[in-house]
């Protein structure tokens, strides 16, 4: 299961080049299968697929291609059926009654011939069809006459027999006694499945659908996403992390128990509105109040429930380990911090507006003759929450990155969003009242309600943007200089 986990994750992107580590370690017979069948079909779709492996048998099941590399030289590029075929362990298996006179026969220069029992021999260095025709012009009878293929590990270890750094001699491999040398970290991009050795020896098996690219000297590898050009998100970056957020199912969870709170906040704070115009104590009264401001304040309490989905993108990722995946598919951090954030906007932009306008229609029977309703407000109500829950949730991204932890990041967020504002909202010194309104939140609200006061709205859409860009900087920043 562990592999499987490791393959999509790798496959979420869509990319046109795969590598697999070790891929059936410790896998079942039909496990293997699988793995080999979904090797080969991603190769058949025109993707070039890489292996590292020490299955020398599985990769002669599975590879059409192998280069070998020792010592950072290129010892062979071919298919592995020529490798195969050039192997001096090639040989032709002989059994006749008689194999003492056909093993004189046979033998000559450059023919080696060697007896492994009595009715049997085996024969380097001469095809099958002349030691068919040497024995029937002698007349000699034949029980068995067939070809003895060398191995792929064989050919492999005749080809390396010079490239090894750290050898075993044929005593100790008798004894089970062996050494390991270093692993090399050869590379070959454009070949499908490869095969890397700890005794300094490196093979790649490979599929490649096309012609195969040239190693350019100081170009960084590439993975999924990860074309030049900086930070700017690509397409299939983006893909790999739409595709990632709408497979879990928090995420329809938490959006759905989002639209319910909203409709839930929006009745409540309707139904006090009309109770505190209609009760007997004069000092509450609320007047008549706009239908879909009610759904902007709701959005105080509704906006964590949508903030905690958008902070699992992140944080989520470092729990469980899976973020190493998207950094090995994404390897530019600016380029994968951008894609979350696109998707992010693209999620939370109409979902805010989708819940404002929930709310709206939460709030216009509930307050009845108390609710004033204007199309203009309405329209910038409605798309400030969509706004301003899409910035705030790319902030809370940036936050989750630089913390790396769900309580810390939850915490963070409540405090700079929800306890911070109203402590310093309320507090006697001018100050102290001046850094709450700069604080995200307040901005954000400054901005969805349309105020002129303390500044207006575009202004509290400048600070609100600010606030996001630096949360992304701060994520950005460390996210560089620690390992994952």
């Amino acid at each position: 299961m562990g592999q499987r986990l490791g393959i999509a994750g790798a496959l979420l992107g869509d990319p046109r080049v795969v590598m697999f580590d070790e891929p059936v370690n410790g896998l079942d017979p039909d496990g293997v299968l699988w793995v080999r069948r979904l090797m080969r079909s991603l190769a058949a779709e025109g993707r070039t697929v890489f292996v590292s492996s020490h299955l020398m048998s599985e990769m002669q099941l599975t590879a059409d291609r192998l280069v070998v590399i020792g010592k950072g030289r290129l010892i062979t590029d071919a298919p592995v059926a020529e490798v195969i075929a050039g192997s001096s362990r090639n040989a032709v298996k002989v059994r006749s009654p008689r194999a003492g006179e056909l093993l004189a026969l046979l033998s000559g220069e450059g023919v080696e011939v060697s007896r492994v029992a009595e009715e049997e021999l085996l024969v380097v260095g001469v095809p099958l069809e002349r030691v068919g025709t040497a024995a029937h012009r002698a007349g000699l009878p034949l029980f068995e006459l067939s070809v003895r293929e060398a191995s792929l590990e064989e050919a492999y270890m005749e080809l390396t027999g010079t490239s090894v750094e750290y050898g075993v001699s044929e005593g100790a491999a008798g004894m089970g006694a062996g050494t390991s040398g270093r692993r090399r970290g050869a590379r070959r991009r454009g070949c499908d499945d490869g095969e890397r050795h700890g005794d300094g020896r490196h093979a790649d098996h490979g599929r490649s659908p096309g012609r195969r690219p040239r190693r350019r000297r100081g170009r960084r590898r590439l993975g999924v996403g990860a074309r030049p050009g900086g930070g700017r998100p690509d397409a299939r970056a983006v893909a790999a992390e739409w595709t990632k957020l709408w497979s879990v199912r928090s995420t329809w969870w938490g959006l759905v128990a989002a639209f319910g709170l909203m409709g839930v906040m929006s009745m409540m704070l309707a139904s006090s509105v009309v109770s505190n115009n209609t009760n007997d104590l004069a000092n509450d009264d609320q007047g008549v109040a706009s239908v879909s401001g009610v759904a902007v304040n709701a959005m105080d309490m509704v906006q964590f429930v949508v903030l905690a989905l958008a902070m699992l993108m992140i944080t989520g990722e470092y729990s469980t380990g899976s973020v190493r995946s998207t950094l090995q598919c994404t390897p530019s951090r600016a380029r994968m911090l951008l894609s979350k954030a696109v998707v992010v906007v693209a999620v939370m932009f109409p979902a805010g507006t989708l819940m404002g306008l929930l709310g709206t229609a939460v709030a216009a029977p509930t307050l009845g003759e108390w609710g004033r309703f204007s199309a203009g407000d309405a329209v910038w109500h409605v798309t400030g929450c969509g706004v301003y829950l899409a910035l705030i949730s790319v902030f809370v991204v940036g936050i989750g990155t630089l913390l790396r932890s769900t309580a810390a990041t939850l915490t963070t967020a409540f405090l700079s969003l929800m306890v911070l504002p109203i402590m310093l909202g309320s507090a006697s010194v001018t100050p102290l009242r001046r850094i709450s309104d700069s604080l995200p939140s307040s901005a954000g609200r400054h901005y969805m309600n349309d105020d002129a006061h303390p500044y207006p709205a575009l202004a509290g859409l400048a600070i609100l943007l600010a606030w996001t860009a630096a949360g992304l900087l701060a994520g950005h920043t460390v996210l560089r200089k620690r390992d994952a």
